[in-house]
């Protein structure tokens, strides 16, 4: 039953074997997340967004790592996955806002540099999720303008009405809201006029052959044109060669993820950044 409400192609599943493995597996992987979030046994990774001003990195965005007993690291998109059915994603939140404000008050990332936060829509339509969220912050003595809380496109399919007047409290308090992996869901030019938007991020599977795709490339530069047009920032992910670059610099977009940048770092390699020659 779960299998056919979460397939997108189909409404029915026939029972095979790899049913019961699946679940087994996914019931391990979710009594370990149990465990290591209580134990604090994870970890915050860090990766460089740059701008086109050639200034180096302006931000950065908070990842969370999982590395197993073994030493082999967990992908996040079968953990979070869990996370969300199991409603550990609000434990694993807490823990992830938590280092990461540990981390900027102890001065381990750069002074000028704001952090980028994955927010689930089911953990922004929480009640009181926006006004913890800036407690936790204040708390920390740290402000609010140093966080952009990042949200996907899959809010138009959650409490929207919730979820918008918990952004709208985010966004009051002095944080900036980005719309993440852009092109991939349910937005509408209605929604990004309602949402409180700082700035929308373009999906990297757009990027990644927007050079020789005429189609890709066509929807890149609309998305930024409009963009601009609604007063937001723009974010190209996925950035994995100067040809990307430049082409996208041509554009106009403002900032830029990527490997070609810098890849996921731990926090001891946050500090001072390698810049890129940009």
């Amino acid at each position: 039953m779960y299998r056919a409400k979460r397939s997108k192609s189909r409404k029915a599943a026939l029972y095979d074997s790899t049913l019961e493995q699946e679940s087994q597996q996914l019931l391990t992987i979710e009594q370990k997340l149990r465990r290591v979030i209580a134990n604090g046994e994870l970890d915050v990774w860090y990766q460089f967004i740059y701008s086109s001003e050639g200034v180096g990195a302006v931000s950065v965005e908070a990842l969370v790592r999982w590395k197993d007993e073994d030493g082999q690291y967990i992908s996040p998109q079968l953990f979070i996955g869990v996370a969300e059915e199991s409603g550990l994603i609000v434990k694993l939140s807490e823990f992830v806002l938590k280092r990461v404000c540990e981390d900027l008050a102890n001065k381990l990332i750069d002074d000028g540099i704001s952090v980028s936060i994955n927010v689930s829509s089911s953990l922004l339509c929480r009640p009181h999720f926006a006004i913890e969220f800036v407690q936790t912050i204040l708390s920390h003595e740290l402000s609010p303008s140093q966080f952009t809380v990042e949200i996907t496109e899959s809010i138009a399919l959650s409490d929207f009405e919730q979820c918008l007047r918990a952004l709208n409290t985010l966004k009051t308090a002095g944080i900036r809201i980005s719309l993440d992996d852009f092109g991939t869901g349910y937005s509408s030019l209605s929604m990004l006029k309602q949402l409180p938007l700082d700035e929308v991020k373009i999906d990297r599977s757009f990027i990644a052959d927007f050079e020789t795709d005429l189609a890709h490339s066509a929807l890149v530069e609309s998305v930024i044109t409009m963009s601009h047009a609604f007063g937001y920032d723009v974010v190209a992910e996925g950035v994995e060669t100067q040809a990307q670059y430049l082409r996208l610099k041509q554009m106009n977009c403002d900032m830029f993820q990527g490997y070609w940048f810098a890849k996921p770092r731990p926090i001891r390699h946050v500090a001072q950044p390698s810049c890129v020659e940009i």
